[in-house]
């Protein structure tokens, strides 16, 4: 049996105050019902939900999904910068959920990136040649897409290629990663590798379609010191450019500050993360995002501990839109599995929306050239 293994999430333990936190397992990565990120094809959402923000009906988790600036390109390949926020559902203590316990640089529960594939380094000239031989699924490939969806890449049956998905993704082997296919043709290249530890992951580097369209993603020659490689611009084949600017680049604290565009900012601010006046060590919120000429979306978090219990602690308490609509959610803790010592998940109890002003003005970044 091989034991190398593919994987989606990457875990490492902090200090806060004294405060004991998790660090995530191989098996965490894998999706979970109560937890599943992203939009599952097996939750009907509903029509009562806004636009960017989801409530999963199985699970409680909060999704937040915002398109902060969309660059057109030719045929359809258009570069999408997608942020995402997944509310924490671990147990009581934990900093992190099962698919968000390893620091991003977008700070807790945020993050943006154009797709991922965890794995302990296996490589095959052949297409089919790097399948893993093991008798459980916790060891095979897991996708994720930009929107924070993942997915498991199963052993095929045939020799043309190695992994598929549920919904018809498939996957090559390479030498140095993984090309993998969208059920539209297009193909993600997987081989920027990331010493991050146990797991390790690798990041796209190029997506292209059928007619020679592309993106390509373009990576620093060093790594942070978490061992990653920070993503410092994509280019395409439409001729255009966007540039990521960091504070702390290749520190242990690297933040996002800024994407940029034709002329066009969008700017992030943080703050420290802190429990009960706690300094929560390498960890920050995210607390505005502000595109060049436009209001900001601002955000608030929960950073104290309820009396009763921990539900909620570290995630966000509200969020408001530039045209002034504001969200607020609370927590309780839910035992979906009625066996004694289960674990508990922390799951949405409430959300209460304020009326919004309506804003109507043309987007720059919608329509960049």
């Amino acid at each position: 049996m091989s034991t190398s293994r593919w994987l989606i999430a990457l875990g490492f333990s902090v200090s806060v105050s004294g405060l004991s936190v998790f660090t995530s397992t191989w098996a965490s990565v894998l999706p979970d019902y109560y937890e599943e990120p992203g939009y599952s094809s097996d939750r009907d959402i509903g029509s009562d939900q806004a636009a960017n923000e989801v409530i999963d009906p199985f699970g409680g988790g909060l999704q937040l999904q915002y398109k902060d600036m969309v660059v057109p390109g030719n045929g359809g390949m258009d570069i999408v910068i997608r942020r995402t926020y997944r509310s924490l559902q671990s147990q009581p203590g934990v900093l992190g959920s099962r698919y968000l316990s390893r620091r991003t640089s977008t700070g807790i529960g945020w993050d943006i990136h154009f797709g991922r594939v965890w794995s302990g380094g296996l490589s095959s000239s052949s297409a089919a040649g790097c399948k893993v031989n093991n008798t459980e699924v916790s060891a095979n490939p897991v996708l994720e897409l930009a929107d924070g969806t993942r997915q498991v890449l199963a052993n095929s049956r045939t020799t043309s290629y190695a992994f598929i998905t549920k919904d018809r993704w498939i996957a090559k082997c390479r030498s140095d990663g993984l090309d993998v296919y969208s059920p539209n043709g297009r193909r993600y290249v997987f081989n920027k590798f990331h010493q991050t530890g146990s797991p390790t992951y690798y990041s796209v580097t190029r997506i292209e379609d059928a007619n020679g369209n592309y993106q390509n993603f373009n990576y620093s020659s060093g790594t942070n010191n978490n061992g990653e490689y920070i993503l410092e611009s994509i280019t395409s084949s439409a001729n255009s450019t966007v540039i990521f600017s960091y504070d702390n680049k290749f520190g242990s604290n690297t933040l996002l500050r800024k994407i940029t565009v034709n002329g066009r900012t969008l700017t992030y601010n943080y703050k420290q993360a802190v429990d009960n006046g706690l300094t929560v060590v390498g960890y920050y919120y995210m607390t505005s995002a502000t595109r060049s000429g436009s209001p900001s979306h601002t955000y608030t978090y929960y950073e104290s501990r309820p009396a009763t219990d921990l539900a909620g602690l570290y995630s966000l308490k509200t969020a408001t839109m530039p045209g002034g609509r504001k969200a607020s959610f609370t927590y309780k803790l839910v035992r979906f599995d009625p066996v004694i010592n289960s674990l508990l998940t922390t799951s949405v109890s409430k959300k209460v929306s304020a009326k919004q002003t309506p804003l109507y003005r043309p987007d720059p970044f919608l329509c960049t050239l």
